[in-house]
């Protein structure tokens, strides 16, 4: 099999749900039955909508369109359709400035709904899955920016696509002069072609080495290995044009975005948090209409227009605000627990 295309295994007999102790199921059930069995409860009853869930300032709502004072659209608030949260992981659900247990809380809270509860980050799995625990996860999470589909229980992966081989040498000749510092990303092994002050504060990021070498573009080629992820360090005000130049360049099977304002990424086209969130919904027998998506920048955007449900917590750019259902006025974990106390999304 080519490289540059995914697996998902478990919907098809490929593969079987892999948790630890009492939640392993018997031997030849499917992931989707595990999780039809153990992750979703009946819906709870609908919810009705009362002044308090009223959008805008202007008129004292808790919640919505912030400063344009518009109501929060009924069949947002119709919530009893949700039956699985996904929230960005950095900026939203944890953060400096945010309480580990206010996330814990969340987390908590809707799972004691009966509904399951997902993360969606940038993040290798690695890094991802060690805070999906410490959270309380125990669904499925999105990881690599959409790349990566895996069991934060098992470890078991359930769809990794790459950058497929055949791309890889355009790839290294489109950044091989353009003087960035680069970051590749095979999996959960994170290589760069130069020491850093950013190298190590990534290494404490991400709690794992990252060797540097100077090689590193000359060996993937000659290596051919196929990575889920090329990283290029620039200039914030020099990525949208550098991005410009890059997808004009690569072949169609390549995406070129910005997981953070600061970065320039090079995926597999359908590695985005919209068509790994679809996939996710899939594998769980769910639509993305019964899906709550909440994040808090424009990495997230595919998520939120994907999803029955997109909303942003309070620390997410203005511009963005038109483009989600729904805007906290907190920031952070604590604007998603005001989301999903608002919605009845938790208990």
């Amino acid at each position: 099999m080519d490289a540059g295309v995914g697996v998902i295994t478990g919907s098809h007999g490929r593969g079987v749900w892999s948790g630890r102790g009492k939640q392993q199921p018997p031997r030849g059930v499917t992931f989707r039955e595990a999780v039809r069995r153990w992750c979703l409860a009946p819906a709870p009853g609908p919810l009705t909508q009362g002044d308090h869930c009223r959008g805008g300032e202007e008129d004292g709502g808790a919640m919505g369109m912030k400063g344009k004072g518009h109501p929060i659209p009924q069949r947002v608030m119709d919530a009893a359709r949700l039956r699985l949260v996904v929230t960005d992981l950095d900026g939203t659900l944890i953060c400096a400035e945010s309480d580990l247990s206010v996330a814990q809380e969340a987390v908590r809270r809707t799972l004691a709904t009966g509904r399951a509860f997902s993360i969606a980050t940038g993040r290798i799995f690695a890094s991802a899955r060690s805070w999906a625990l410490r959270l309380g996860i125990r669904h499925p999470i999105i990881t690599d920016g959409g790349a990566v589909i895996g069991c934060p229980l098992s470890g078991k992966r359930y769809r990794h696509l790459c950058i497929p081989r055949a791309a890889l040498g355009q790839v290294m000749c489109a950044i091989a002069g353009l003087g960035h510092q680069i970051y590749a990303f095979f999996g959960d092994e994170v290589y760069t072609n130069r020491d850093s002050e950013h190298r190590r504060r990534y290494e404490g990021i991400l709690q794992q080495p990252i060797p540097p070498d100077p090689g590193l573009v000359r060996r993937l080629v000659d290596e051919g290995r196929a990575p889920t992820r090329i990283l290029l360090l620039v200039d914030p005000q020099e990525a949208p044009a550098l991005r410009a130049h890059l997808q004009g360049r690569l072949p169609r099977e390549l995406r070129v975005t910005s997981s953070m304002p600061h970065y320039v990424d090079i995926q597999h086209h359908q590695a985005s948090k919209g068509w790994a969130l679809r996939q996710l919904a899939e594998l769980m027998e769910l639509t993305p209409e019964q899906v709550l998506a909440i994040g808090d920048g424009h990495y997230d955007m595919e998520m939120l227009e994907v999803a029955g449900v997109g909303a942003l917590v309070g620390n997410a750019p203005a511009e963005l605000h038109p483009h989600a259902d729904m805007v906290a006025r907190n920031c952070c974990a604590e604007g998603v627990l005001e989301i999903l106390q608002v919605l009845g999304v938790g208990d």
